[in-house]
């Protein structure tokens, strides 16, 4: 009887939820809308309003620093990335804190509010104190970030072929913040202060604790209990060697984090300083404000992400396109974007370029970006020890953090360097974590599901 049909009912259950971390119930309602469950866009919805408030805060902050606080151009761009970089650093420890206490959607409504009273104690309070609310934006994000995605990847069994385009939709929802929050947040600046820039922020994020609490109602850790189950421990080896690659692959992807948040820097200022802003519309010509320009991005990914993953599930029929491969091709592609910034200021010299340069370069980089950054999350949900995934999670977004500290001493070399150099030796970065990855890619095939 124990090797009879009824015996493997009773293991498959055992088998299932011993693949579940804990913690991190599986939610298994039936699939909505683009064959994703309820609970998934509802979490969508609040990682929108987050960022909604981080990219409005990185659209503006170093024309801030340099606009209202006097700053240099290299010290707005040192500060931002301290604080870029404090804030990717912190879902390490955010995460580590979690695997303990509270259920997750708590310790993400939580970071939502500390978010929320940071932007506003920004918008509000003095220069004095503006380390007390950089503090506050900090330690909210590290709560927010790495549980958010946790409870995202928890919704979808080990195997599930839908988990990629989960994290791509979900990447969506990301841009769709970032795309309005540059658009709104210069047009509060120019209109009515910086101070009403700021607050914006604030209150998209109070609109994200009420949905997380709404939502804690329904989610139930009690019901795996028991995930993780006595006698049935992870392989030493294999944990090993999946940490090992997911170590690999976030210090192949450092260079694609210092490029990406050139936007909030170099970009910035060059959007300003080196850039033809005029756009002529119904007979009126209109004068964009250069943190408007970040928003680009955003739109690209919100244009590209649903052709782009039905691109890939088509091309991938019968062949399986390796994620480590798109993490490859979209280290090449952020390369080329900044290939293209390179040429052009080789071309303008001090000049002012026409702004489908600069169009241009948000095109193709977000191309690269679509392939590499919700693939590189769905990695590190596929590859972390059960117990460990939100730690895990964290280490990705450490990588962010150190490329992101480049940012400022990248930045001493904005007014040193000719801005052609200066956005080629950052292409020479890609291009050296492609090739690094791209030759472990074998070994990576072996280890990567």
């Amino acid at each position: 009887m124990e090797n009879g049909p009824a015996a493997k009912t009773q293991r498959q259950p055992r088998e299932a939820t011993h693949l579940t971390p804990v913690g991190l119930p599986a939610i298994t309602e039936q699939p909505g809308f683009l064959g994703h469950p309820r609970a998934f866009w509802t979490l969508a919805f609040v990682e929108l309003w987050e960022r909604f408030g981080f990219y409005l805060m990185m659209s503006l902050l170093v024309l801030y620093m340099n606009e209202r606080w006097q700053l240099t151009e290299a010290e707005a761009m040192k500060w931002f990335s301290y604080y870029i970089t404090a804030v990717y650093f912190s879902p390490l420890i955010g995460g580590y804190i979690a695997e303990r206490g509270l259920s997750r959607p708590i310790w993400v409504a939580m970071g939502a509010a500390l978010l929320s009273v940071g932007y506003f104690g920004f918008a509000l309070a003095s220069k004095e104190t503006m380390l007390l609310w950089f503090g506050l934006l900090v330690l909210g994000n590290g709560l927010f970030k790495p549980n958010i995605a946790t409870l995202v990847g928890s919704l979808y069994a080990p195997g599930d072929p839908r988990r990629d385009g989960a994290f791509s939709y979900f990447y969506l929802a990301v841009n769709v913040g970032g795309a309005i929050s540059p658009l709104i947040g210069g047009f509060l600046r120019v209109h009515y202060g910086w101070r009403v820039a700021f607050s914006a922020a604030g209150a998209g994020l109070i609109l994200a604790v009420m949905v997380l609490l709404a939502f804690s109602r329904t989610y139930k850790p009690k019901d795996l209990a028991h995930a993780v189950l006595p006698g049935q421990p992870e392989h030493a080896s294999s944990a090993a060697r999946r940490v090992a690659a997911l170590l690999l692959i976030s210090v192949c992807a450092l260079p694609f984090w210092t490029a990406m948040m050139q936007s909030g820097s170099s970009l910035a200022f060059w959007a300003r300083d080196n850039t033809e802003r005029s756009l002529s519309l119904l007979g009126r010509t209109v004068q964009l404000a250069p943190e408007q320009f970040s928003s680009l991005g955003s739109w690209f990914i919100i244009l590209l992400t649903v052709p782009v993953t039905a691109l890939l599930d088509r091309f991938s029929r019968g062949r399986s396109i390796h994620s480590s491969v798109k993490i490859v091709s979209g280290l090449v592609l952020a390369a080329t974007a900044f290939g293209l910034m390179s040429l052009c200021a080789m071309k303008t010299g001090t000049g002012r370029a026409h702004m489908l340069w600069l169009i241009g370069y948000y095109f193709v980089f977000t191309v690269g970006e679509l392939l590499l950054s919700p693939v590189g999350l769905s990695i590190v949900s596929k590859l972390a020890p059960p117990r460990w995934v939100g730690v895990m999670i964290g280490v990705w977004m450490m990588s962010t953090a150190s490329g992101n500290r480049l940012v400022g001493v990248l930045g001493n070399y904005w007014t040193s360097w000719s801005h052609a150099q200066y956005f080629a030796v950052i292409s020479a970065g890609l291009l050296f974590g492609a090739l690094l990855l791209l030759s472990q890619l074998r070994w990576l095939r072996r280890v990567i599901p």
